[in-house]
């Protein structure tokens, strides 16, 4: 299988295992391994003890841990890292290993709270370092499109510069009706700045408290 380029998800990844790899080594081994307790109660004597007991984590533990740190981590983003840890494996004696091992790698990231913040930080670089990269295309683009940018830009934990543009298009009401119910047409400016290139007038704001027609 040929090898495939890492996403900046999986590279930032990495990077936290170096960064935190004594806090995963100690988390890793928290996922695998389960404690507990077991009650023995004597039904003649009236007697009850408890016993602690540590054993290692099957299958189905260490899925609820790598889902619990998907939620963190998105499941996108731990499917991809999964895939990509599973390649790099070459000491698992099947693909199904692999994968288990890698689940258990993820689940591990997730115990420490370091790592989140720190793909966190990871995204929000690389969406600026997009955003401004790619600043005059997206401004070329539709109001929506423009609209779904500005959301991205708003997510950001920092302040961020935001560029004023016109409009591609509005709706504008153009007469108002009045009490009498009489209707009476806005006011508008002919050489507006945000007049359209046909030369329809951008309406004035009413002076008055009239309602807006259609």
């Amino acid at each position: 299988m040929p090898e495939r380029s890492p996403c900046r998800a999986t590279q930032a990844l990495d990077a936290a295992q170096t960064r935190y790899a004594s806090e995963i080594i100690k988390a890793r081994n928290d996922v695998l391994t389960v404690e507990g307790k077991s009650l023995k109660a004597d039904l003649h004597g009236k007697g009850k003890s408890f016993e602690e007991f540590i054993e290692n984590a099957d299958y189905v533990v260490i899925e609820d841990a790598y889902r619990r740190a998907a939620r963190l981590f998105s499941r996108d983003v731990s499917r991809t890292y999964a895939e990509h840890l599973a390649e790099k494996n070459d000491d698992a004696d099947s693909t199904e290993d692999a994968l288990i091992d890698a689940h258990a790698d993820i689940a591990a990231l997730g115990l420490v709270p370091d790592v989140q913040w720190y793909l966190e930080a990871e995204a929000d670089k690389l969406a600026r370092t997009w955003l401004e990269t790619y600043r005059v295309q997206i401004r070329d683009l539709s109001d929506e499109r423009q609209e779904a940018y500005r959301i991205i830009r708003g997510m950001s934990r920092y302040p961020e510069d935001i560029d004023l543009t016109k409009p591609l298009s509005w709706m504008e009401p153009t007469s108002a009706r009045e009490q009498d119910g009489t209707v009476t047409p806005l006011p508008t400016y002919t050489d507006h700045l945000l007049c359209t290139d046909e030369g329809i007038p951008y309406r004035d704001e009413p002076l008055g408290g009239t309602s807006s027609g259609g």
